[in-house]
């Protein structure tokens, strides 16, 4: 399977591939806020830089055409698009990650957002605009443990 995976990807230019990649930080997806967040590759990924339009707006283009390529899924949950990998395809990811030695500086960039959305979520609770117990917000911080301790 790893090399029809590696000729499947064959085709994409090395920004698709690059953003092909770090989506496999996700586990079970993510929203396209979460993408532009921690994937943006117009961006080293060890980078502090901010993002600019036209790196989103490559990456949405990129995004689209893994879409078109099935090598995503998309889907809606709610009012949110959300895209995410086969399970196969994610652990693919995850070994090229570690061979472009981005791994570590992309699972800290994945944490740094999902702790930035927790530390939103906690001033609106206490500003009482955010209900109690929302499923998609401990899956969240689940998932920001997970990498935080290395899992």
């Amino acid at each position: 399977m790893r090399t029809r995976r590696s000729i499947e990807l064959q085709p994409l230019n090395k920004q698709e591939q690059a953003l092909f990649r770090r989506l496999g930080l996700f586990m079970g997806g993510c929203t396209l806020e979460a993408v532009r967040a921690v994937c943006t590759v117009g961006i080293p990924i060890g980078g502090e830089r901010r993002a600019t339009p036209a790196n989103k707006r490559s990456d949405m283009a990129s995004l689209a055409r893994l879409i078109d390529h099935s090598l995503l899924h998309r889907w809606k949950a709610k009012a949110t698009s959300r895209v995410r990998h086969a399970r196969t395809l994610r652990e693919y990811t995850l070994e090229r990650l570690q061979a472009c030695n981005e791994l570590s500086a992309g699972r800290k960039r994945h944490a740094d957002y999902y702790l930035s959305l927790a530390e939103m979520g906690e001033m609106r609770y206490r500003g009482q605009e955010q209900k109690i117990g929302s499923s998609a917000s401990t899956r969240n911080r689940i998932t920001c443990a997970q990498y935080s301790s290395g899992a």
